[in-house]
């Protein structure tokens, strides 16, 4: 069976790493999974006894993206180099397929990995300008927006003029990534709590920005 389409596929990235690495890449799984959202093929989650030969190309075919963490002893493990030449076909065959690659050390990456860029990763830390850095770059793409067809979103602001402004420069990177973007209609002459959870429902999820102008903050609605 051939590969999915990109934008179909049940997993958001592919995580490569060399055992002697498991620590780095463990909470950078958490992080991924339980603060960035998203849904991340790592073998350890997926196959605790160990991943098998006959089950690599297929778990990466099932991914939009990959990300390789480089270290001199992951580069010396055999296993992972296969994960990368595995990675490196797909993107062959799906130009948007993303590879991100993740310098834990000063190692100097394989030959058929030397041109691309990477990101150098300080001490091997998760820090937030690395964290950035790095869901950026899985949201790169060959593809035009209107053609990839990411997720659709709904998108909570406020209708100040000011809240609008602090808002769209985040707003329009995730356009420019391919997302979508849908709100409940501003002319509605009232609020209908019903109508707007029927949006929601219809989308992957809630964009929020929450203006503080004193008072609590009431986020039920987003949780329901």
């Amino acid at each position: 069976m051939s590969a999915l389409p990109i934008n179909k596929r049940s997993y958001r990235t592919f995580l490569s790493h060399a055992h002697a690495d498991k620590a780095f890449v463990d909470d950078l799984y958490l992080w991924l999974r339980d603060y960035a959202g998203m849904k991340v093929w790592y073998d350890s989650a997926e196959f605790p006894s160990g991943l098998v030969a006959s089950e690599l190309g297929r778990a990466v075919e099932n991914c939009q993206s990959a990300i390789l963490t480089l270290t001199e002893k992951a580069i010396s493990s055999g296993w992972v180099e296969e994960e990368w030449n595995v990675c490196i076909e797909q993107q062959k065959s799906f130009p948007d397929f993303q590879i991100v690659m993740l310098k834990l050390d000063q190692c100097t990456p394989p030959a058929s990995l030397r041109v691309r860029k990477w990101i150098q990763v300080e001490n091997a830390t998760l820090q937030p300008e690395t964290a950035c850095q790095l869901i950026e770059a899985l949201h790169l793409h060959q593809t035009r927006p209107s053609e990839i067809l990411r997720s659709t979103f709904y998108l909570a602001r406020g209708a100040r003029a000011a809240e609008v402004e602090s808002s769209e420069k985040l707003v329009s990177r995730c356009r420019n990534a391919g997302y979508r973007f849908v709100r409940d209609s501003p002319d509605q002459e009232s609020f209908s709590e019903a109508r707007v959870k029927n949006i929601i429902a219809a989308t992957s999820g809630v964009f929020a920005f929450v203006p503080y102008r004193g008072g609590r903050l009431d986020l039920d609605l987003c949780a329901g």
